[in-house]
């Protein structure tokens, strides 16, 4: 099986996370973040449908987040903070074939509305891509945020490490060629697979 890595910018994880941390996002007129938009949908049939978030190093959209909470997600900047299963995945085709000429089927135009983007940033994102919305449900927070080191690339092939990460075993691990080359040292520019993860 494989997982899920993201990478979010800090305002966005802010909204996803507020809920959870016990932040008071209608203080500040903001709604919870429940579906995170992606041009590109992970389809792999091993996917186990969990989703972990990077919180990358934009500080432009650090500046976004009320200051009374920035502090505390400047924290997690760097770090994967949190994971979620993907229980449902809405399709929006590109703004240009719909745009004020169809009426959306009310669960598309509230998971539109659930992503937290306005109108514009919806279509300025998309452009004339397709999108897809991953649907976040069972939220878990890491207890301590974790470094990109910790996890490991799905090398896509049949090695001695993904069998034995995909077996569930967590006991010794055996030598593989790969294993140094599959640690994470860089963030994805939007998702990568990941082997499973079990510090949580």
């Amino acid at each position: 099986m494989k997982s899920v890595l993201m990478s979010i910018q800090p305002y966005w994880g802010f909204l996803i996370i507020a809920e959870a941390k016990g932040w008071d996002l209608n203080k500040y007129n903001l709604r919870k973040k429940t579906v995170e938009l992606r041009k590109r949908l992970p389809i792999d049939k091993d996917w186990d449908r969990s989703v972990l978030l990077y919180f990358s190093k934009d500080t432009k959209s650090l500046k976004r987040v009320p200051e009374e909470y920035r502090g505390e997600v400047k924290k997690l900047l760097g770090k994967v903070v949190c994971v979620f299963n993907c229980d449902k995945v809405f399709d929006f085709l590109p703004y240009k074939m719909y745009e004020g000429k169809v009426t959306f089927h009310y669960d598309v135009c509230k998971a539109k509305e659930d992503t937290g983007l306005s109108w514009q940033e919806f279509c300025d994102y998309l452009g004339d891509s397709y999108g897809y919305g991953l649907h976040i449900d069972k939220l878990r927070m890491f207890s301590e945020p974790v470094d990109l080191e910790e996890f490991d690339k799905a090398c896509g092939m049949n090695c001695v490490l993904c069998r034995f990460y995909s077996s569930g075993n967590r006991w010794e691990p055996p030598t593989c060629n790969l294993e140094y080359e599959n640690m994470l040292r860089r963030p994805p520019q939007s998702w990568c697979y990941i082997m499973p993860y079990w510090g949580i």
